[in-house]
């Protein structure tokens, strides 16, 4: 099934990405079967914020390297490779899910309304600010929040790069503040009475993970493996950075400011997990992550996100009318793998004919 999928160069990396969509998918069908379904519902929620930390790491590694060749960036290439990257998916996920939307809330005049109303808000990229508003349009809908969050990100990111490129030896100095900025947002909205939703899903208050990882990115980081020792240690420190993001400053229960910095902790989890998962110490649990086919479901990641809401609702519903299937290891299972094959098509379907189209596009643009 994965022989059209080649692994790109750091294969650890995409089975981080596979990592975190493992968790979000789990998470988001809230099993609690057992200890650790019950661990997902409650905390399975990080698989974002790693993902958002990758996204800022590798986006920012491949404009270090064009800064470095041509000594500035292609505004115009990079704005065409994202679009084409995110954009023809997105689209046929809500054109997709319009009708499963449709007769779920036909009989409900909220969400008919909602839906006429707030829908349109998803396609133009500002889901996440209309949710955080106005509220959820649908369970269906709730987790395109994110999406907007990276496309606000990429259509900035470039530019302010190039600005801070010019900073020379201040750079780290401007990096810090944009990271510190949206911890500020967070406790300036919650001192002001904003809704926790307006504070976990709006750009302004979550862009602090992604530029950590463009800090990431940008660090002049050692490039040797770390020994034994050290890799134990720094994993030790990982899974602590977790668990206080996650549990001691669960903005919940902890009252704010001390709540708004669980995502500061967060990304420097996430980031200490991806710089393990580049140096570490080659026969430590860096050695788990170059597995080939965790790392090419990896690489489906963005599609498995896209379609797995979609494949839950429509699974258990039909389980509850059909199948009657009652243990969550297998529902879990079943629905991890209908997301595997239905973004297996969209990547053969979708990714590699988009795939030939932009590279035309872009040599086109390139001639001119």
């Amino acid at each position: 099934m994965f022989e059209r999928i080649n692994l790109r160069s750091k294969p650890e990396l995409d089975t981080l990405r596979f990592i975190s969509i493992l968790l979000v998918v789990l998470h988001h069908q809230f099993l609690t079967d057992n200890v650790f379904f019950e661990w997902t519902k409650n905390y399975a929620w990080i698989g974002v914020d790693i993902f958002f930390v990758l996204s800022g790491y590798t986006i920012t590694s491949a404009l270090k390297i064009e800064l470095e060749q041509t000594e500035t960036i292609n505004l115009k290439k990079f704005w065409i490779k994202r679009a084409f990257r995110l954009w023809p998916h997105l689209y046929f996920t809500l054109l997709i899910t319009t009708p499963v939307l449709w007769y779920f809330g036909k009989n409900n005049s909220q969400i008919m309304d909602n839906f006429k109303n707030l829908y349109w808000h998803y396609f133009i990229h500002v889901g996440n600010y209309s949710h955080g508003i106005f509220g959820k349009l649908h369970t269906l809908t709730s987790h395109f929040w994110s999406l907007s969050v990276e496309e606000h990100f990429y259509f900035i990111w470039p530019i302010i790069l190039i600005f801070l490129m010019r900073l020379k030896n201040k750079i780290y100095i401007g990096l810090a503040i944009l990271f510190l900025m949206p911890l500020a947002f967070r406790i300036y909205h919650a001192s002001n009475g904003a809704s926790y939703e307006f504070i976990k899903l709006s750009t302004h208050t979550r862009f602090d993970e992604l530029i950590f990882g463009c800090l990431l990115a940008l660090l002049p980081l050692s490039q040797k493996k770390i020994n034994r020792v050290t890799d134990s240690i720094l994993w030790g420190i990982c899974f602590v950075l977790f668990y206080i993001g996650t549990s001691v400053l669960d903005d919940k229960s902890t009252a704010y400011p001390l709540a708004a910095f669980n995502f500061t902790v967060l990304s420097f989890a996430s980031g200490l997990l991806i710089y393990l998962a580049e140096f570490g110490h080659e026969k430590g649990i860096r050695f788990l992550l170059k597995n080939k086919v965790l790392s090419k479901i990896g690489i489906l990641s963005y599609n498995i996100y896209l379609i797995h809401f979609l494949v839950i609702i429509v699974f258990y519903g039909l389980n509850e009318k059909v199948f009657h299937i009652k243990n969550d290891l297998v529902n879990s299972s079943l629905v991890f793998v209908f997301s595997i094959v239905i973004s297996y098509w969209m990547y053969v379907f979708i990714d590699l004919k988009v795939h030939k189209l932009r590279e035309k596009i872009i040599k086109g643009n390139s001639q001119v």
